[in-house]
């Protein structure tokens, strides 16, 4: 049976509208979806340094209850003056039942950061669960060349990183440890506030990669060029001039 003309023009103007409908979406799409992007990697670094301050808090309240000594890597098979012995126990730094379970951060949530690639939205709760943010490589080294290492041997409490994200996830959102570009990472310094920071260092034995591992800057107020490494001791080395 063949339907009227008007039934079929009727039709197609249905199916034209319809089109339409679904063209202005699409366009909305495209303008919202950046800009949602955008929100959802703001909160994500809002959420980080949050993380972090929370870090802060709970190192400044280990220090206070240790009459300011920082974690050592002695309670986790260093031996002073043995760099050797840190590499091989590095695992104590980014893993949970490492040094930040001394921290007692509750369920381990704030060590996760929500823009993390690598642990993919799993918190720490187990003794070998990553975390986001690991303990300073420096600071853990001078825990085995200082007896004791303690607050007040830090030049520079404000200007020293003690944990820190360990890729940018936020800013060039790059992903690799040691990035050929200028990483913006965020962490939390010795006096328990948290920021973003840029790394300056590049280190010349991983090809002048940056690198945030040890401190920026030398006792001389330059930047530490790594041979000699001018960031190796936190009496004289500091990240923020």
């Amino acid at each position: 049976m063949h339907l009227p003309a008007s039934s079929q023009a009727s039709r197609a103007f249905t199916l034209i509208e319809l089109l339409v409908v679904v063209a202005i979406i699409a366009i909305l799409a495209g303008l919202l979806l950046p800009a949602l992007s955008r929100a959802k990697l703001q909160g994500d670094r809002v959420a980080c340094l949050n993380n972090l301050r929370q870090v802060g808090l709970a190192s400044s309240l280990y220090l206070d209850d240790h009459a300011g000594r920082v974690p050592t890597m002695m309670a986790y098979g260093g031996r002073r003056d043995d760099y050797a012995s840190l590499e091989r126990n590095s695992d104590a730094t980014v893993l949970y039942g490492g040094i930040p379970s001394l921290l007692k951060l509750g369920d381990g949530r704030s060590w996760r950061c929500p823009a993390d690639k690598i642990l993919r939205g799993k918190i720490p709760r187990l003794t070998n669960d990553l975390v986001s943010y690991p303990y300073r490589w420096v600071v853990a080294w001078n825990t085995l060349t200082h007896d004791t290492l303690k607050e007040s041997h830090f030049v520079r409490p404000s200007g020293q990183m003690l944990f820190n994200d360990i890729v940018d996830t936020h800013y060039t959102r790059s992903h690799d440890q040691l990035p050929k570009g200028q990483p913006l990472i965020n962490g939390v310094f010795l006096d328990g506030h948290a920021d973003k920071l840029r790394v300056v260092f590049r280190n010349p034995h991983f090809g002048m990669r940056y690198d945030w591992s040890w401190f920026f800057y030398g006792p001389d107020g330059r930047v530490n060029r790594g041979s000699p490494n001018t960031g190796d001791d936190v009496k004289t080395g500091y990240d923020v001039p």
